[in-house]
């Protein structure tokens, strides 16, 4: 006696990998099908799991990009959920707004498309099940400022679920603040679960009074700023008596195609030798072969004798070339390899000297505030340290951030070091 259905949104389905076909030419066709393959991942995931719905929450397809593939594999797949009884409900986001339907294809009969405007859908209970409720709205147009999620509230004690595409608190980091709304808006309707999509990163709240609002993620990552697992929320409310009803969520990886991000400290290696087989020993070890496919973005940092070699023109390409041989039996591929070393310092030394570094060193082995270096460099010297920095187009020490300070800092002392020398 409970309700059990898949929630996924952001599917972007046929959208392209950013740049990556021209950059990796060796690539396999996964690529190209990763987004699809990810969805027909949902519906397999769905028949397993003898699900009483899915629910599509927004951006289906790209906007720019609405290509007949993308069109022709929804209607294949939930096709497939039809003929196995299971009910899609779909609303549409700003990728994919109901104007920009060029039409001719039709869904199967349980493939609900919610429209512009506020509905709910009643489903009576099947054998064995219970009753539930489904509400919706699309966009219509690909730029929406109305705060949608007003439009919902609870009708009955029947489990209820909403789907919205949306942008919750305002948070523009990355996303358009469409449809924008706020979990106080979420929480007065009342509902058992939102189904809500746009934002591509996973999260969960909880509501008060009642209820949860769920982003599952998108389903496939498609560029390096979509790190991890991608996938789907596999959701069950079970009735708990009196309008009540307990949810519980699974977040079930359906990616094809996995973006990582891996930082390896070059740290005290003195040898090309050891700076290869440190970051390949690191790669294989922390990124999982499971995936048909490994992306991956690798950052050499830490203080090297190498840095010198590594700065040099060919020097990271030659690398890239040299370490994917290696990778791709292990299906992994580098999306980029990026140096941020720097050069071996006796900063102790330093800060036993006198002079322009000494203060300057004492802020970078301890970590002192930004606003506190007056305390250890005199007017002057700051003057003269922030001169040189703007010459490699770095900030000045007191106006930047402190950690961006600390990294200037640090400059700083290498390139007066490297002038002393």
């Amino acid at each position: 006696m409970r309700v059990r259905f898949l929630h996924a949104a952001d599917l972007h389905l046929d959208s392209p990998f950013r740049g990556l076909l021209d950059v990796h030419a060796e690539l396999p066709a996964v690529l190209a099908d990763a987004t699809l393959k990810a969805f027909t991942r949902l519906v397999d995931l769905a028949l397993t799991e003898r699900v009483d719905f899915v629910a599509l929450s927004g951006d289906l397809y790209d906007r720019d990009d609405r290509s007949l593939r993308a069109r022709l594999h929804l209607q294949r797949e939930t096709q497939r959920l039809h003929d196995a009884d299971i009910r899609t409900f779909i609303v549409h986001g700003n990728h994919d707004p109901l104007a920009h339907d060029p039409g001719g294809l039709h869904f199967a009969p349980s493939v609900k498309v919610f429209s512009s405007q506020w509905e709910e859908i009643c489903v009576p209970a099947r054998q064995g099940g219970v009753s539930y409720r489904v509400q919706g709205v699309s966009f219509l147009e690909a730029v929406e400022t109305k705060n949608l999620a007003r439009a919902f509230s609870r009708q009955s004690d029947e489990p209820t679920i909403g789907l919205l595409h949306t942008n919750v608190g305002g948070d523009t980091t990355g996303h358009a603040n469409y449809a924008p709304c706020t979990l106080d808006d979420l929480g007065a309707a009342q509902l058992d679960y939102w189904a809500l999509g746009h934002v591509h990163t996973r999260a969960e709240y909880r509501l008060s009074p009642r209820g949860m609002a769920v982003y599952p993620g998108n389903l496939q990552g498609r560029h390096a700023r979509e790190l991890g697992p991608r996938g789907a929320v596999l959701v069950t409310i079970d009735p708990a008596g009196q309008g009540h009803h307990h949810v519980s969520t699974r977040f079930v990886p359906l990616d094809c195609v996995r973006w990582h991000f891996c930082d390896v400290s070059l740290q005290g290696l003195t040898t090309l030798d050891a700076v290869t087989e440190t970051c390949l020993a690191h790669l294989r070890d922390r990124v999982s072969d499971d995936s048909e496919a490994n992306l991956v973005r690798v950052r050499c940092s830490g203080r090297t004798a190498l840095h010198g070699q590594l700065q040099a023109v060919d020097a990271i390409s030659s690398l890239h070339e040299s370490w994917q041989r290696e990778l791709s039996a292990h299906r992994i591929w580098l999306e980029s390899i990026e140096n941020v070393t720097r050069p071996e310092l006796d900063i102790e030394r330093i800060r036993e000297t006198d002079g322009l570094l000494q203060g300057l060193a004492t802020y970078c082995l301890h970590g002192v505030p930004a606003a506190e270096l007056d305390s250890l460099l005199d007017d002057e010297v700051l003057k003269t340290l922030d001169a040189r920095l703007k010459s490699v187009g770095l900030s000045s020490l007191r106006e930047t951030a402190p950690a961006t300070a600390q990294d200037a800092a640090w400059r700083a002392i290498e390139l007066v070091a490297q002038e002393d020398a």
